[in-house]
C-alpha cells in the first residue's frame, strides 16, 4: 500500500508544481492546498508513513528530490531512443546517488549464455573504491544474495551482521568492496523472469533503508528495467533484420557463383559478417587431401594485427582438443577460455598466443561425409557470448561456404577430367567433334591437325566447309543434314580430299536436341576406313576360312559423369583401332578378324554417341516427360548396354523378368538412369568376391497393383544400420565417391510416386527394390 500511496502522491505533487509555476507566471491564484484531492492524498500519504514509524514531515523532506527526480526520470525515460538509454541510467544513478548521499550503485545483467553469470552494464561509484569485475560468477561471490535477488526479492541490508549464517560467503564479498549497507533490487518486466539487478549502496557507514525509499528503488529499477527491455528488443530486431539481410545477399549472390569467383566471394562475406556482428577475425581452413591431419588456410578476414597463423598447420600441435571434436562434426562456442577444460590447456595456450579471447568453430561437412575443413568466427579485442540465435544464423553461412567450395572442388574435377577427356580425344585415329546448327567447329581433336592441317585451336568457329574444304563438304552434306533434321546417321562414304586420294570412311552423325526438341549442333565421328575395305577386296577368297573372333571390349567401370562415361568406349576403340594395325602387318593378315575388330570400333563409337547422348538428356533440368512405358524393355537395353562391362568384371547377369507386366507411366530416361545405378552399384558390391560368385540376379513382377522391379547380388551386403543412411545425399563408403547416385535414384522414384529401398539377403549379399504404380492407359487386364 506505501508503494501505491507514494506513486498517487507523485502525481500529485507533479499536479502541485504545475500550478505552482503557472501561478508564478501569473495565470493562476488558487494554493496546491486547495485542492480535496491533493489534500486526501497527502493525508493517505502521511497516514501510511505514519504507520511504518517515520515522521511525516522529515520523510517530506527526504522523499520530495527524490520524487522530483523520479518524475524526470520516468517521463524522460519513456520515449528516449535506445541509443541514448546507456547514457541516461549512468546520468540517473548518478543523480540518486548524489541525492541520497550513496557511494556505489550498480547493474548488473544476467549472461545470455550462462543465468549465473552476471555482467556489470552501468557502475557509479567514487574512483578509489575497489570496482566489482565485468563479468562475475554469482556462485562465486554472492551466492545467497543471488538467490533471493534472482527469485525476485528485494534485498535491504543495513549491516552485514544482519545477514544470516547461510550467507558467510557474500559477507566476505561485500567486506571485499568495502560495503557496509546495501539495496538490492531484482530487474524484471511485468513479473517475468528477472535478468539482473539494480544496487544501491554505502561504503563509509551503515544505513537503515526506510520502506518508502526502498520503494523509490523499486521504481527505479522499474524504469530502468523497461528501457533495457526495450532496448534489447530494439537492438535485437535491428541486429536480426540488418543480419538477415546480409545472409539473404550472401546466399544469392552464391546461387550459380561461378568457381571461379568463390574465393572473392568467402572472403567478402567473411568481412561482411564480421562487421556487422564486431568480430575480429574469421579463418577459413581446409583438410589437406595429401596429408590427414593438416589445415590450409584458403580464406581470412582480421581487422586486428596478430600473430601470422601458421600455413599450414598440423591441427593435433596447435589444436588437439578442438580438433577431435571438429572431427565428430561438433560445434564448438567458447565465450571465454577460462570455460574450457584442462583437456584443452594446449588449445588455450595457443588461443592466447594468437590473441584470441573468443572462438565459435564449425566443421564444414557435407551429410554424414567426415568434415573438409574449419570455419572459425573469433574476437580478439574482448571476450563475447555466442546466443544460440547467432550460432545458428553463423551455421547457415558455414552450410553455404560448404556447399560452394565442394561445387569448386568438383568443377576442378570435371575440368581435370575434361583435360583427360581431350588427351584421349587427340590420341584416337579418328576424326571427333562438334558442331553447332550452323556447321561452325566448337570442339575437334588433334586428328584434324593429321587430315586436314588445321590444329583444334585454328578450326574453333569455322565451318566444316573451312576447314575440310569444299570437295569433303559435298560428300557429307547429304548426311549433316539428316543429322540437323534429328536423324541420328550413320553411314558409309566415300570423301573427296584437296590434293590426296579419296578416302572411304564411316561416319557418326548425333543430334544434340534441346529441351525444345531444337538441333543445336551435331557430335561428329569419322573414321577412316579406306585401308580396311582394300584389304577386303584383296583377301575376299579367304573369307570363307576365316575364324570369327570374339569382340574384344575395353568398357571399364562407368562413372556418373560425361568424361567418365564416354572414357571406356573410347579406349576400347584405341585398342581395336592398336590391333587391326597390327593384323594387318603380318604377312598374311587375316582379314576376316581385321573386319570384326573394326566393326567393334564402329559399335562402340556409336555406343560413346549414345552415352553422350544418354547423359546429355539425364543432365539437362527438363520437364520430366511421363508415359506408358515396358519396364522390362527399358531393363533390356541397360542390360545390353552394361554388356560389356558385366564381361570385363566376370559378372554373370541373369533375369527373370515377368513377360505379362503391365505398363508403368514414368519417364524411360529418368527410370534407365536408376536401373543403371543400381545394376552398377551391384557389380561393384561383388569386386572382392571370388569370380565364381558374381552373380546379379533382375527380376520384375506386379504385387499389389505395384510393378516391382529387384537387383540382387552376391557381394558384402549392407552395414547394420545404413538401410536408410545409404539414400541420404553425400553418403558413401567408395573412397573417390560424392554419395549421390542413390539419392538421385529415390527421388526419381519419388517423383514417379514409387518406392526405392534395399535389404540384406539372408545368405549374402544385399537387394534393392523399386516399385511403380501401373499405367492406367495400360490396356492388358491383370488378374489381382
Amino acid at each position: 500500500m506505501g508503494l501505491a500511496w507514494s506513486v498517487l502522491y507523485l502525481a500529485v505533487y507533479r499536479c502541485w508544481w504545475m500550478r505552482r509555476t503557472a501561478s508564478s507566471r501569473g495565470r493562476g491564484q488558487a494554493a496546491v492546498s486547495d485542492c480535496p484531492r491533493f489534500r486526501f492524498a497527502s493525508l493517505r500519504w502521511k497516514n501510511s508513513m505514519v504507520q511504518s514509524g517515520i515522521k511525516p514531515q522529515e520523510e517530506l523532506d527526504e522523499l520530495l528530490p527524490f520524487e522530483r527526480i523520479l518524475a524526470e526520470i520516468s517521463t524522460f525515460f519513456i520515449n528516449l531512443p535506445a541509443d541514448q538509454i546507456d547514457n541516461e541510467i549512468g546520468a540517473a544513478q548518478s543523480r540518486i546517488c548524489e541525492l541520497l548521499d550513496l557511494d556505489r550503485s550498480t547493474l548488473w545483467i544476467t549472461s545470455e549464455d550462462d543465468p549465473g553469470t552476471l555482467l556489470l552494464e552501468h557502475i557509479h561509484q567514487p574512483p578509489k573504491i575497489l570496482s566489482a569485475p565485468a563479468r562475475m560468477s554469482a556462485q562465486d561471490f554472492f551466492p545467497w544474495t543471488a538467490q533471493k535477488v534472482l527469485g525476485g526479492e528485494t534485498l535491504a541490508i543495513s549491516k552485514m551482521a544482519d545477514l544470516p549464517a547461510e550467507a558467510g560467503r557474500d559477507r566476505e564479498s561485500y567486506r571485499l568492496y568495502g560495503t557496509k549497507s546495501t539495496v538490492l533490487v531484482p530487474l524484471s518486466v511485468g513479473g517475468g523472469k528477472v535478468f539482473g539487478s539494480l544496487t544501491f549502496a554505502v561504503t563509509r557507514d551503515e544505513r537503515d533503508w526506510p520502506k518508502a525509499v526502498v520503494q523509490q528503488f523499486q521504481l527505479v529499477a522499474q524504469i530502468f528495467a523497461n528501457a533495457l527491455s526495450r532496448k534489447q528488443a530494439e537492438t535485437s530486431l535491428e541486429e536480426r533484420l540488418q543480419f538477415e539481410m546480409l545472409l539473404a545477399d550472401i546466399s544469392a549472390r552464391f546461387v550459380n557463383l561461378p568457381s571461379d569467383s568463390v574465393d572473392g566471394a568467402i572472403e567478402d562475406a567473411q568481412r561482411r559478417v564480421c562487421e556487422c556482428l564486431g568480430l575480429d577475425l574469421c579463418a577459413l581452413w581446409q583438410w589437406s587431401v595429401d596429408a590427414p591431419g593438416l589445415l590450409t588456410l584458403t580464406h581470412i578476414y582480421r581487422s586486428q594485427e596478430g600473430p601470422p597463423l601458421p600455413e599450414p598447420m598440423d591441427a593435433q600441435e596447435f589444436f588437439p582438443w578442438f580438433r577431435q571434436q571438429l572431427e565428430a562434426g561438433k560445434t564448438i562456442a567458447v565465450a571465454s577460455m577460462v570455460e574450457l577444460s584442462a583437456a584443452a590447456a594446449r588449445d588455450v595456450e595457443n588461443f592466447r598466443y594468437f590473441g584470441i579471447k573468443s572462438c565459435l568453430a564449425f566443421p564444414l561437412s557435407l551429410g554424414n561425409g567426415p568434415p573438409i575443413g574449419v570455419l572459425g568466427f573469433n574476437t580478439m579485442q574482448a571476450e563475447r557470448t555466442w546466443p544460440e540465435t547467432i550460432v545458428k544464423r553463423l551455421q547457415l553461412v558455414t552450410q553455404i561456404f560448404t556447399h560452394a567450395l565442394a561445387r569448386e572442388r568438383a568443377e576442378r574435377k570435371l575440368v581435370k577430367s575434361e583435360r583427360r577427356l581431350r588427351l584421349i580425344a587427340n590420341a584416337l585415329p579418328v576424326l571427333i567433334a562438334y558442331v553447332d546448327a550452323d556447321l561452325r567447329y566448337r570442339f575437334n581433336n588433334d586428328a584434324y591437325r593429321v587430315w586436314f592441317g588445321v590444329s583444334p585451336e585454328e578450326a574453333l568457329g569455322r565451318t566444316i566447309r573451312e576447314v575440310a574444304g569444299e570437295g569433303f563438304f559435298q560428300s557429307v552434306r547429304s548426311s549433316v543434314e539428316r543429322a540437323l533434321s534429328g536423324e541420328h546417321v550413320r553411314c558409309a562414304l566415300d570423301v573427296e580430299m584437296a590434293g590426296r586420294q579419296p578416302l572411304s570412311v564411316e561416319a557418326i552423325y548425333v543430334p544434340d536436341v534441346d529441351e525444345r526438341a531444337d538441333v543445336r549442333g551435331l557430335y561428329v565421328m569419322v573414321i577412316d576406313v579406306t585401308e580396311r575395305n582394300l584389304a577386303q577386296q584383296e583377301s575376299k577368297r579367304l573369307r570363307d576360312e576365316l575364324v570369327h573372333a570374339g569382340r574384344i571390349s575395353t568398357m571399364g567401370e562407368l562413372a556418373g559423369a560425361l568424361a567418365h562415361e564416354i572414357n571406356q568406349p573410347l579406349s576400347a576403340i584405341m585398342s581395336n583401332a592398336q590391333a587391326a594395325k597390327r593384323y594387318l602387318a603380318t604377312p598374311a593378315p587375316d582379314l576376316e578378324e581385321v573386319k570384326e575388330i573394326l566393326n567393334d570400333i564402329v559399335k562402340d563409337d556409336a555406343r560413346a554417341g549414345d552415352v553422350i547422348h544418354h547423359l546429355r538428356a539425364l543432365l539437362k533440368k527438363t520437364k520430366t516427360e511421363l508415359e506408358p512405358l515396358d519396364l522390362n524393355f527399358s531393363f533390356r537395353e541397360v542390360m545390353g548396354f552394361l554388356r560389356s562391362d558385366a564381361v570385363i568384371r566376370d559378372v554373370k547377369v541373369f533375369s527373370e523378368l515377368d513377360p505379362m507386366l503391365p505398363l508403368v507411366r514414368g519417364d524411360r530416361i529418368q527410370l534407365q538412369q536408376v536401373a543403371l545405378n543400381l545394376i552398377l552399384n551391384a557389380f561393384e558390391a561383388m569386386n572382392e568376391q571370388p569370380n565364381a560368385d558374381r552373380q546379379v540376379l533382375i527380376r520384375t513382377g506386379l504385387k499389389d497393383a505395384r510393378v516391382v522391379a529387384a537387383i540382387t547380388d552376391k557381394g558384402t551386403g549392407i552395414p547394420i544400420g545404413d538401410a536408410e543412411n545409404i539414400f541420404k545425399p553425400f553418403y558413401t563408403s567408395k573412397p573417390q565417391g560424392l554419395g549421390m547416385g542413390l539419392s538421385i535414384c529415390r527421388s526419381i522414384i519419388n517423383r514417379h510416386h514409387g518406392r526405392l529401398w534395399a535389404e540384406n539377403n539372408p545368405d549374402r549379399g544385399a537387394t534393392f527394390y523399386f516399385s511403380l504404380p501401373v499405367s492406367a492407359e495400360d490396356p492388358i487386364v491383370r488378374r489381382a
